[in-house]
């Protein structure tokens, strides 16, 4: 299995083939464990394209797909979104009054309708927001440069087909909320664990 790089990346997007990524660190011994697994799994399946990358040269493609530990397998189709994940973040307690309920998809993949009311905030140096200039409903979180656009959940007609994966930034996450559910928390927008 190839070891890809950005470039290599953003051409996948537009295989028509299913592309299964294998995001793997040089660190990880339990990457070390799968890697042949799928390997394997790659010579014994047809028509679907087997590839790694390595999160720690490509954070924002790792982000962009909801990686938050290694190793972690994912497949990419036309049209399918990333699990929500609930992000705590200061900024998303902000911009959103709460905690925020992001998914994602890549860039490539998304047919606009219309952007006419769509307008952009640039929240920091790395990354933008898109909200409706009519209403005021927040909308995308981008990270400028990225392969992938969160949408907020919430946005999304039902039923959405979607789950929850997981916390991140719970670290600045209010004191005026519990969170109860087992999914796991993560410090940051990475595979360290948040201590209970």
């Amino acid at each position: 299995m190839k070891d890809i790089n950005a470039q290599e990346y953003n051409e996948l997007l537009s295989s028509e083939a299913p592309v299964v990524i294998d995001f793997h660190a040089t660190w990880c011994g339990p990457c070390k464990v799968l890697s042949p697994i799928l390997e394997e799994l790659s010579s014994e399946v047809d028509g679907v394209e087997f590839v790694k990358l390595d999160v720690d040269q490509h954070p924002e493609i790792a982000g962009a797909n909801g990686v938050m530990g290694v190793p972690t397998v994912v497949m990419l189709k036309d049209g399918e979104l990333r699990p929500v994940i609930y992000c705590h973040c200061s900024q998303c307690l902000k911009t959103h009054g709460h905690f925020a309920a992001y998914t994602s998809a890549v860039k490539e993949q998304i047919e606009w309708q219309n952007q006419e009311t769509l307008c952009w905030f640039d929240s920091s140096e790395k990354a933008r927001r898109g909200f409706c200039g009519k209403c005021g409903a927040s909308l995308f979180y981008e990270l400028k440069g990225g392969a992938g656009l969160s949408i907020t959940a919430g946005s999304i007609e039902s039923p959405t087909g979607l789950h929850a994966a997981g916390h991140i930034y719970f670290e600045n996450h209010s004191d005026y909320y519990e969170v109860l559910d087992q999914l796991p928390k993560f410090r940051e927008n990475s595979s360290e664990d948040f201590p209970d």
